[in-house]
Parts: structure tokens; C-alpha cells; sequence
């Protein structure tokens, strides 16, 4: 028998979509990805039923994404190649702009991916919100994690506010060195010394010891000093509150205020106060000097694990900072809504009185592991969680020590695909590493089958011609969102898309390779990818057995149409080409 996990589908590069290339396959390997569109994808289809129709946006990249999702998880057992552009060009439809064909960054289409798909979600969300049951629950958007940053002046030790940003992508800066752990970026990415920092409690402890040489004060000169004075006392004053005008203009005046020694160097500590569920992470590797850029080979050993520690105290602070939003927002909408109701009554006061009227392995399943093995290492694992105890901040199980401290919760992460480059800063290719399903044996039937979430909408999605009536839908159509909602959104758009300038003013491609890109494999493996689907698992009470090369072979290399099995260690090994790292919640 053919063993189901030597192949899966690749994408064709017609010239350089490798950038495409590998962030779809990365995408195609996440389990979390998966249970979400499935989630979405429902309840969108059951707001549909539930709700006028016409005030159910439109999911259009979300069930692009569970078209081709669906054709690169396919189990097959020959060499199978499709086009990227199907979905590519359901982006261009959305924005009503073409991508170009040239060279192009992989974080630059993921970032456009994700933006886009938030959109959708939230306008989804909003609709939602209105008709729920109090039982029903709107899945949280996988990429989507929360930043906190605050500062602490080196000088007078006072703190800044404490500032909270969305975050989908974690990127990281790598230093000109020739090799760093990963958990070493991580921790320099969550600390940093700014110089040169205007501290507002040293400019006020300034004045203050100023002043007490001085006998000279005018009345409006001593209320300052009060306050100032006042402030100082009672420790509420942050380094960079925002102050009244005047008193703000009086300390920014006063003589000697802006002497370089009074300067101060800061502390920045920055770390992921809500942890998501699906982790990707960027190394930025361009290296820029005057006109000259080029690409930074340092090395950047990574392991198949990683833990993140949540502070406790700080988690609690953002809830607390949060549900002041919500009170202080729904204090808005509740004033809004009765002034609403009075100019309402009074309107009904002047009917009634007018009278108007109312309205590479073998091709063999010969080497099998017991599930016991299994076993063996999610009980090794257990250990290892036991061990991962470093202190505050993303790091890697490869160095951590028994060392937990109270107060923090820990989030374990592992490793699902990596995107590697190699070349240039102008020129290069990209290929993904892609985690393969763990499939078994059945011990009863002899079938096979995965471990792992299956898409159940992407049949609906094919059946009903969803994908066509998208890219030929006319341009005024509701694409991403209402264009109420498109006005609203134009300027955080426009600046988003400016980070993206580069994907698009290009031509689309006119032509494709002969043959339809889109066809299975073979018309003999249906059947068995159905079985391979739906395995029991050995409910029978009988063991069923991991396929061998599941284990000794866990990645694809994908080099868009070329599939090569690897091994896990050989992954971890290629420190110098990873550019980018997806991992994914361990619940």
C-alpha cells in the first residue's frame, strides 16, 4: 500500500510567485486555522438563515482561503501541482488592484492576509453581537494577540502609561552577529534602552530644587509650583502625562530646562499580554546603510518548542483597562440612545398634535510505531513542561531552567512550518517546511487516517460556485465590508496599504501552464482519501499504529512544485535561511 504522508500538493511558480508559494503552505499546516474557518464559516452561513441576507457581509477571502486550505491538506499519492493565483486574485478583486509580478516578501502578503481576514471577521462580529443568544459564542481571530510597552526612567525610577497593541505577526530585528538562539532575540526584543528621553518627573524634580534658591515669584508662578509641587507629593505624576496647557508651557520655559544633561536614558519593557493562538514570528533580516541594503545571514537557532509566560498582574491590569472601555463605551451609547429617544418623543408630541398619520520514503506502510510510543513522548513532553520555568518573556524549551517565578501563566507553542529564504536582499527564493498530519493505521480495517482538523465547509464552497460569483461579482458589490463601513475605514486602510504598496501595480498573469491545475491526482485514491479521512481511531479498543515516516519524517520541504521529506532536527538545523516561524497553542 502507498503510504499517505510521502506526498502533497505543490504550487506552481510561473515566475516568482515563491513568496505566495510558501505563505499558503504555511498557512495549510496549522490544525488551528482549520477549526477556526470551520467555525466562521458557520455561523456565517447560519446568519444567513437567521438574518436579512443583505445585512450579512460578505466572507470572501475567508472562504477563498477554505477553497485552496482544502486542495493543499488533500491526501494524494502522485505528484500534484495548482495555481496560487486563484486566491490571489480574489485579494486583487477585493482591493480592485492588480499584484505584480515582482520579487515580493512573504511577511509583506502574510501581513495583507491577515488584515484582510480581520476585516471580514470584525464586520462579521458586528452583525453578530446584534441577534446572539446569550449561549453563543464568536471564535476569536487565531492570529490576533495583544502587546503591552511601558517605560521606567533610569534616573528617578517613576513609570510612563502603560500602552496596549494589537499585534498578528511578532517581528523580530536580527542583530549582525554570526549566530543567536532565538530565546536571546526574544528577550532583547522585550527590553530596551532609549537614550535622550524628555522625562517629565526629572524636569519637575529640576524646577523644584531650582526654585529653592529663588525668592522671586509672581502669583501665577507659585499656582504653577503648587501644582507641580502638589503632584510631585502624592506620586500620581507619570514621566509622560499629559499635563494642562499652560503649566505644560511654564515647564518646557523655565530657564535651563533644556540642558542635554538633563536627559534621561529609559527602560523599555514590552511583552504579550494576550497570548494567540496561532504565533508567527519574523526575522527581519535587511541590513540598511545610506542607499546600500543586503540581507543579514546570522544564524537563528530556533527549537520545535516555545513558551511564553503571561505576567498575572499585568493581565489583570489590561482586563481592568478594558472593561473601562467597554463601561465608558456603553455610558456613550446609552446617553446617545436617550437623547435619541427624547428628540423621538418630542417628534411623536408634534404628530399627535398636527394629526398626521403613522409608517522520499518506500512507497510502503511496512514501518509502523505503536502508539505506545506515543505515548512516551507526550509523557516526555509533560517533563519538559515541568521544566519550563524561565522567567518572564517568550523562550525556548532547549534552554530553560527550573526557575518559575509566582505570578506569571505559561503558554506552550510548537513549531507547524518555516519559511526559508535564501539569496539576496534584492533577489531569492523562498521554500516552506510544512509539518505533515500524523496519520495511523487502523488495527482493525487496515485504513488510514489523520489527526487532524478537516475543513468541513470546502465541499459547500466548490458545490456552489462561491469562488467564481466572487471574482465576477460587479465592483459594486459588497466585497469586504458595507461602503458605510469602507468610508469609515479608508484612512486605516490607506495606511496599512502603503505598507503593502510593493504587492501591487503589476499586470495579472495572462496565461497558465497547460492542463487543468485544479484536477486530483488520480481518479483511483478518491476512495481511499475518503477512508483516510474518517478512521476510527480504534474504537474497537485495539491499538491502532503511527505510520513510521510520520515520526521519523515529520516536515515537507515545499520548493513550490518539488516536495521533499525531512526530518525534524534537519528543520531546526537551517538557521541561516529561517525567515519565518509558525507556531501554534498547545492546549
Amino acid at each position: 500500500t502507498k503510504r499517505p504522508d510521502r506526498y502533497t500538493t505543490g504550487l506552481i511558480n510561473m515566475t516568482t510567485d515563491c513568496f505566495a508559494n510558501s505563505t499558503m503552505q504555511a498557512l495549510s499546516s496549522l490544525p488551528e486555522l482549520n477549526k477556526y474557518l470551520n467555525c466562521i464559516v458557520r455561523i456565517h452561513s447560519n446568519l444567513k438563515k437567521t438574518t436579512n441576507d443583505k445585512v450579512v457581509p460578505k466572507l470572501v477571502l475567508h472562504l477563498a482561503l477554505v477553497d485552496l486550505m482544502s486542495k493543499l491538506q488533500e491526501i494524494i499519492f502522485s505528484n500534484r501541482v495548482i495555481s496560487v493565483w486563484d486566491f490571489l486574485h480574489v485579494l486583487e478583486k477585493i482591493y480592485n488592484s492588480r499584484i505584480s509580478r515582482n520579487q515580493h516578501d512573504a511577511h509583506e502578503l502574510l501581513q495583507l492576509i491577515l488584515e484582510t481576514l480581520l476585516i471580514e471577521y470584525n464586520n462579521l462580529k458586528k452583525v453578530f453581537e446584534k441577534g446572539k443568544d446569550e449561549d453563543d459564542i464568536f471564535p476569536d481571530f487565531p492570529f490576533s494577540s495583544e502587546l503591552y510597552s511601558g517605560l521606567r526612567c533610569m534616573r528617578c525610577g517613576k513609570k510612563s502609561s502603560i500602552n496596549y497593541n494589537p499585534m498578528m505577526i511578532l517581528s523580530l530585528a536580527v542583530p549582525q552577529e554570526i549566530s543567536i538562539d532565538l530565546e536571546s532575540l526574544l528577550k532583547r526584543s522585550e527590553s530596551e534602552t532609549i537614550d535622550d528621553y524628555s522625562c517629565l518627573r526629572c524636569m519637575i524634580n529640576f524646577i523644584l530644587n531650582d526654585v529653592k534658591k529663588r525668592s522671586d515669584f509672581s502669583a501665577e508662578e507659585l499656582k504653577y509650583l503648587e501644582e507641580l509641587k502638589d503632584g510631585s507629593e502624592k506620586d500620581e505624576l507619570l514621566i509622560n502625562d499629559d499635563l494642562d496647557s499652560k503649566l505644560e508651557k511654564y515647564i518646557k520655559s523655565y530657564p535651563g530646562i533644556k540642558d542635554p544633561s538633563l536627559k534621561s536614558a529609559v527602560h523599555k519593557q514590552t511583552s504579550i499580554i494576550i497570548p494567540p493562538r496561532i504565533l508567527p514570528i519574523h526575522l527581519s533580516r535587511s541590513i540598511f546603510l545610506d542607499t546600500h541594503a543586503w540581507r543579514n545571514s546570522c544564524n537563528v537557532n530556533f527549537g520545535e518548542y516555545l513558551t511564553l509566560k503571561v505576567d498575572s498582574k499585568e493581565l489583570e491590569a489590561y482586563k481592568r483597562h478594558e472593561e473601562e472601555k467597554a463601561s465608558d463605551k456603553n455610558e456613550k451609547d446609552t446617553k446617545a440612545s436617550d437623547e435619541f429617544n427624547e428628540d423621538a418623543n418630542s417628534d411623536d408630541d408634534e404628530v399627535v398634535l398636527s394629526n398626521s398619520s403613522d409608517e522520499n520514503d518506500p512507497d510502503d506502510d511496512s514501518l509502523e510505531v505503536d502508539d505506545d510510543d506515543e505515548n512516551e513522548e507526550e509523557e516526555e513532553e509533560e517533563d519538559d513542561d515541568d521544566e519550563d520555568k524561565a522567567a518572564g518573556g517568550l523562550t525556548s524549551t532547549s534552554t530553560l531552567v527550573n526557575d518559575e517565578k509566582p505570578g506569571f501563566k505559561t503558554y506552550r507553542y510548537k513549531l507547524k512550518a518555516v519559511i526559508r529564504h535564501q539569496g539576496s536582499h534584492q533577489l531569492g527564493h523562498y521554500e516552506c517546511y510544512k509539518r505533515k498530519p500524523v496519520f495511523y493505521k487502523n488495527a482493525i480495517t487496515g485504513e488510514f487516517y489523520k489527526k487532524f482538523p478537516e475543513l468541513t465547509d470546502s465541499r459547500l464552497v466548490r458545490q456552489e460556485g462561491i469562488l467564481s460569483a466572487i471574482t465576477n461579482n460587479n465592483a459594486n458589490g459588497n466585497k469586504v465590508e458595507t461602503a458605510k463601513t469602507r468610508r469609515r475605514a479608508s484612512s486605516n486602510f490607506s495606511r496599512f496599504r502603503s505598507r503593502v504598496s510593493s504587492l501591487v501595480g503589476g499586470s495579472r498573469p495572462t496565461t497558465l501552464p497547460n492542463g487543468d491545475l485544479n484536477e486530483s491526482a488520480t481518479s483511483n485514491s478518491s476512495t481511499t482519501i475518503s477512508s483516510l479521512n474518517n478512521g476510527s481511531g480504534g474504537k474497537s479498543g485495539v491499538k491502532d499504529k503511527k505510520l513510521a515516516s510520520s515520526v521519523k519524517h515529520p516536515f515537507w520541504r515545499i520548493s513550490d512544485s518539488k516536495i521533499t521529506e525531512f526530518a525534524g532536527l534537519d528543520v531546526l538545523a537551517d538557521s541561516k535561511a529561517v525567515y519565518m516561524i509558525f507556531y501554534e497553542l498547545v492546549d
